[in-house]
């Protein structure tokens, strides 16, 4: 976040420091629209993105049609347009964040693959049991105070378990890696329906719902 900051603000300097000299020529105007297109290129693929919701999986925390922010330097940064990272930082129980599944993660192009919204409910290394609907970690119960249940339960033909929110046993998180899920529970295809979320593919954390304007404000 601070390099992309101090980047910007090298070119903002350099581009008012141009015009203070004199008369603003053709080559200067160049300049100035290359350093605004960087800039926006530096602020879209490293500092956020914005998306907008389309199903009722992430309900009520993110209602249908809900425009959010998706902070993209929240956990590392990465080389523009691939899937190399600098660095990474883990994220933490309860972010919500924006990933790719493993089946839709066939091209180094961020923008041919499809992107997904939950909420990290088991970090690596849990055991994470479901019992009538209720999450438990480690053998405790899980406070889940934005989980509902909506609408019929949806049923998927490649669920890994039978009972979606009724396992007969417990399950060990790879290290690594994420179990997820949307907070409607009845209404989302999550880490119960294609598996675990290893961290090299989640990509941004959502924090700011940003329209409509009855609906501005942070996302927990």
């Amino acid at each position: 976040m601070r390099l992309v900051a101090a980047i910007i603000s090298v070119l903002v300097f350099l581009i008012v420091k141009k015009i203070k000299k004199g008369p603003v020529t053709g080559f200067d105007v160049a300049l100035i629209i290359f350093g605004v297109c960087l800039s926006m290129i530096i602020i879209f693929t490293q500092v956020i993105s914005l998306y907008t919701a389309p199903t009722k999986s992430m309900f009520p925390t993110i209602k249908p049609g809900d425009c959010f922010v998706e902070l993209l330097c929240r956990y590392g940064l990465r080389v523009p347009f691939t899937t190399r990272w600098l660095y990474r930082i883990k994220p933490k129980r309860g972010d919500v964040i924006t990933f790719y599944i493993p089946e839709a993660f066939v091209s180094q192009w961020r923008w041919w693959r499809k992107e997904r919204t939950k909420r990290i409910v088991g970090m690596p290394e849990d055991e994470i049991m479901m019992k009538n609907g209720k999450v438990y970690i480690n053998g405790i119960t899980l406070y889940e105070p934005y989980a509902v249940y909506i609408g019929p339960s949806k049923s998927y033909a490649k669920s890994t378990f039978t009972k979606k929110d009724n396992w007969d046993k417990p399950i060990k998180v790879p290290k690594g890696e994420y179990f997820v899920m949307g907070d409607n529970r009845n209404n989302s295809e999550d880490s119960r329906h294609f598996g675990f979320v290893p961290l090299d593919y989640i990509t941004g954390k959502v924090v700011f719902i940003i329209w409509p304007p009855h609906r501005i404000g942070l996302i927990y």
